[in-house]
């Protein structure tokens, strides 16, 4: 009789946590996909936004130089250097945001 009535509460209890642990929807993994190769999307178009604007204030600093006197070559060198640098860094970043996007890619296509 105990037997009995410990089968009839452990049977539901299997089944509600077996139901409880199930795999998520296909829609939520194909919209973490979308959402994943928006935002490799967004960064891409953030990182060409800060290049440009890297150089603007760069150039921006070396007109303000220019009028106050004069730029000197090592500090045209050293601007230039500077800028070459973080576009490299930011042409680095740009890859890894690349293949995040690729991966999302491929990640909605498993969905």
């Amino acid at each position: 009789m105990n037997l009995k009535r410990n089968m009839l509460l452990v049977v539901p209890l299997v089944g509600i946590i077996l139901t409880g642990c199930a795999s998520a929807p296909k829609s939520e993994y194909t919209a973490f996909a979308q959402a994943g190769a928006k935002y490799a999307a967004a960064i891409d178009k953030t990182l060409i936004a800060a290049g440009v604007a890297q150089v603007d204030s760069t150039s921006w600093a070396l007109v303000q130089d220019k009028e106050d006197g004069g730029v000197s070559d090592t500090n045209y060198t050293n601007s230039t250097k500077a800028d070459k640098a973080r576009l490299k860094q930011l042409s680095r970043l740009k890859a890894h945001a690349k293949l995040l996007a690729r991966y999302f890619g491929h990640l909605e296509s498993l969905a």
